[in-house]
């Protein structure tokens, strides 16, 4: 399993069809035909101050509003072949785009906002939260996770190569995880608890968020405290892989990577720093956040800086494809 908001199916698929030609040739007795380098292509959305913003390779792509607003923001992005999508908002609409075009998925009446987005088997899955309630959309049709006399949000969305979807964020202010609409309470009903991203690697599922004000991520369900007394500490990414944990976030208002728990400080932020997002391909990682008013991109711990301005310009989430 894996999430396929980080691993295009189109890719798998790519992949699949080399390794079968690769097999034919060899058993004609033909020579391995040598095949091109493949590179990582890094996409990265954020805003660029009042304008959201997707990076392919650094290079922006302007995120437009729906009625030529110019406040929007890309809270998360997915790859599927050549098309590019964002899920994220505009003034008080719920946004995904693809390849730069915006679709409504809120009715304005209240503020929304499309928090993570994943696509599967053609289909666009986007959550979030409209008004007080937490809800999952596929192919624009909204679904609302919560209750009548609930309150919820969602962060996140993972899809589990079977078709099963995870939908996480918080229910009644507990961390919630919903696998195809039925909700799991994984927090503590008596204290603040919230999941802000969710990751499927086998037959695990791992969260990050925070419990009360310390960092945390839960495998399976069972939670792993991050800091201990750290007033607003937040853990906001998650990624397993090759058996590596990695969680990035926030601690005494610096960007943070921790790695299987172990901290690293991503930088020594004089007024504040932040990371929102992490992906990793091959050996390298890829965290991405805001530094002392600046959009950064670390990678493997070394920051490039995307966008800096008095306004505070922010790299919320990161993808990684191959070309």
């Amino acid at each position: 399993m894996r999430k396929f908001n980080s691993f295009p199916v189109a890719f798998a698929a790519a992949l699949a069809c080399c390794m079968i030609s690769c097999d034919k040739s060899e058993n004609e007795g033909g020579d391995e035909p040598e095949q091109p380098a493949k590179t990582a292509v890094v996409y990265v959305t954020g805003n660029n101050t009042e304008t959201g913003v997707y990076w392919k390779n650094s290079e922006p792509s302007v995120l437009k509003g729906v009625s030529n607003d110019k406040f929007t923001q890309g809270k998360a992005i997915a790859v599927n072949g050549s098309d590019v999508y964002v899920a994220g908002w505009e003034t008080k609409l719920a946004v995904v785009w693809k390849n730069g075009e915006p679709t409504a998925l809120s009715d304005n009446t209240q503020d929304a906002s499309a928090n993570a987005i994943a696509i599967f088997g053609g289909d666009v899955y986007a959550a979030g939260y409209d008004g007080s309630s937490a809800v999952l959309w596929k192919n624009g049709e909204a679904t609302v996770l919560t209750g009548k006399f609930e309150s919820g949000r969602a962060n996140a969305i993972a899809i589990s190569e079977s078709g099963d979807v995870y939908v996480a964020g918080h229910k009644n202010y507990a961390a919630c995880i919903w696998k195809n609409g039925e909700p799991t309470v994984i927090g503590n009903k008596y204290s603040d608890s919230e999941i802000n991203s969710i990751f499927i690697d086998g037959d695990d599922i791992y969260a990050a968020g925070y419990i009360e004000y310390d960092a945390a991520f839960w495998k399976n369900g069972e939670a792993t405290m991050l800091t201990d007394d750290s007033f607003g500490a937040l853990a906001r990414s998650i990624y397993a892989s090759d058996g590596d944990v990695y969680v990035v976030g926030c601690s005494d208002d610096k960007p943070v990577l921790w790695k299987n728990g172990a901290i690293s400080v991503l930088a020594e932020s004089e007024s504040y720093g932040h990371a929102y997002g992490v992906a990793v391909h091959g050996s390298d990682v890829y965290v991405v956040g805001t530094d002392d008013k600046k959009a950064v991109l670390w990678k493997n711990g070394e920051g490039s800086t995307f966008k800096e301005d008095k306004r505070g310009p922010v790299c919320w989430a990161v993808c990684i494809t191959e070309e």
